[in-house]
């Protein structure tokens, strides 16, 4: 382990209830009455009209006086006799037939079952008396309203396209070549396919898929343009609207040519100051903005870029300048840099903080290393916390947390500038938090060779956000790092 700075070991109306038959007067025990079936819901969309459920049986007549015909409410004494059993109960009325098939409208519901039949006669004190006359039937139920039409289905739609996932690109063999020299170029990533074709700065190669020993690889061989601009080429896979990552190759420059190597930070506002790192650029260079421009250079010095010493130059973003690169020239040649992106990094709103799971210090290598928009300071986590080393005992997280919420379209992973290899993430979770801390998107991505920077596109942008943060799924050593995760807006 190399501890920094030492080295140490390390649709429908709802259908309403049929009415119930009414009771069956006493000493009258009536059949029940059918419970009417839902009619059928409207073709149109209702859904099918449930069955009516049947009438209740009729219940027991009352039973007759002593001595004399039962009266239906309840006998009076007679001679002694005991009361006459009531009428049989009607019989149960039939179940009402299905409501036919309709649309997507809601069910009509059944009729409820008629009511039972009068209570039983009260008993007599009188002789015997004659059975009480059958009561009568109960009122039939009345059938379940019909189910109300349904309206008509709008038309489905055209089926989608679908959905494309595109590649995670980690590698680029070689990373650099020459104008018009042939190179046998080979893109390395995870997801790779058939059908995926090799853009080399801006133009489609004639690609093959194979397979190396880290999966599934796209090549091209191909002669460099010879009228290719010097600098950094971007490189994609696209298939169809679908475009994977970039990563960037190197065209050479003529020796003694500037050479832009990065830029700290990598995006600002205009008005701000920023430097132009690299080689070649202290005397006799001219800087030039994405549209042409030459910019005045306000600044220049020294400084160390992973590990080795190299020059910067300072300019100040022009007001109106778009999102693109910078070109450094001189009379042995010129150069282009990277995309430099012009915009507000979200995790520098006044007020943003940042959390994490540890920090190897609280000086340089702190949390506030990891948002200051700095390429320079990075933040690495402590000893023993790793997500790869089985030896580790936390997994590293890092969040930026805005001050209210936002709209989030683009993250940024810069890795460390201060060491080449040994200290990288190798791949992680980000994921963008809304209210409550609740995860609202959440992808997991490859970090690219050979400096660890990916930038992630998110659409349709999301609102509400009010946190990003990365969680490590491999990394290198048990302390771990990078120099700034960075948000953007659409």
């Amino acid at each position: 382990m190399i501890v920094r700075g030492v080295v140490v070991a390390a649709a429908a109306m709802a259908v309403l209830p049929g009415c119930g038959g009414g009771s069956g007067k006493g000493g009258l025990g009536g059949q029940g009455g059918l419970g009417g079936g839902g009619t059928a819901g409207s073709a149109a969309g209702g859904r099918t009209g449930v069955d009516g459920s049947g009438g209740s049986a009729g219940g027991s007549g009352l039973g007759g006086r002593g001595g004399t015909t039962g009266n239906p409410d309840g006998g009076r004494s007679g001679g002694g006799g005991a009361s006459a059993p009531g009428g049989a109960g009607g019989t149960a009325g039939s179940p009402g037939a299905a409501g036919a098939a309709g649309g997507a409208g809601v069910a009509g519901m059944s009729g409820t079952a008629g009511a039972a039949g009068g209570s039983a006669g009260t008993p007599g004190t009188g002789a015997a008396g004659a059975a009480g006359a059958a009561g009568r039937s109960g009122a039939a139920g009345a059938s379940g309203m019909s189910g109300a039409a349904g309206a008509a289905g709008a038309a489905g739609g055209a089926g989608g396209a679908p959905v494309v996932i595109a590649p995670e690109l980690t590698s680029l063999v070689p990373l650099q070549g020459v104008a018009g020299a042939a190179i046998d170029l080979s893109v390395h990533g995870k997801g790779i396919a058939a059908g995926w074709t090799i853009y080399f700065d801006g133009q489609p190669l004639t690609t093959t898929i194979g397979t190396g020993a880290d999966g599934a690889i796209a090549t091209s061989s191909f002669t460099i343009p010879p009228a290719t601009a010097t600098g950094q080429v971007q490189v994609w896979l696209a298939s169809g609207a679908a475009t994977s990552n970039i990563l960037y190759f190197t065209v050479q420059p003529a020796a003694g040519a500037p050479k832009i190597i990065d830029y700290t930070p990598d995006n600002a506002l205009p008005g701000a100051t920023i430097s132009i790192v690299g080689t070649d650029l202290a005397s006799g260079t001219t800087i030039t903005d994405p549209l042409g421009r030459t910019v005045a250079i306000v600044g220049t010095g020294t400084l160390t870029w992973v590990s080795d010493p190299v020059e910067r130059v300072d300019v100040v973003i022009p007001a109106d300048m778009p999102s693109g690169t910078f070109t450094a020239t001189n009379n042995k040649g010129s150069f282009r840099g990277r995309v430099f992106n012009v915009g507000m990094n979200l995790a520098r709103l006044p007020g943003a903080t940042a959390t994490s799971s540890t920090q190897f210090n609280t000086s340089n290598w702190s949390t506030v290393s990891g948002f200051d928009n700095d390429l320079q300071t990075s933040w690495f986590s402590a000893h023993g916390d790793c997500a790869t080393a089985t030896s580790c005992t936390h997994v590293p997280t890092y969040q930026v947390n805005f001050p209210s919420a936002q709209v989030v379209g683009r993250i940024a992973m810069r890795g460390n500038r201060e060491y080449a290899s040994g200290y990288d993430f190798l791949s992680g979770r980000f994921e963008v938090l809304g209210a409550n801390n609740a995860v609202i998107w959440s992808a997991t991505r490859q970090l690219p060779e050979p400096d660890r920077d990916l930038d992630i596109k998110i659409t349709p942008a999301l609102t509400g956000a009010t946190a990003v943060r990365f969680v490590s799924t491999a990394d290198e050593s048990d302390e771990p790092g990078f120099a700034e995760l960075e948000v953007f807006g659409p």
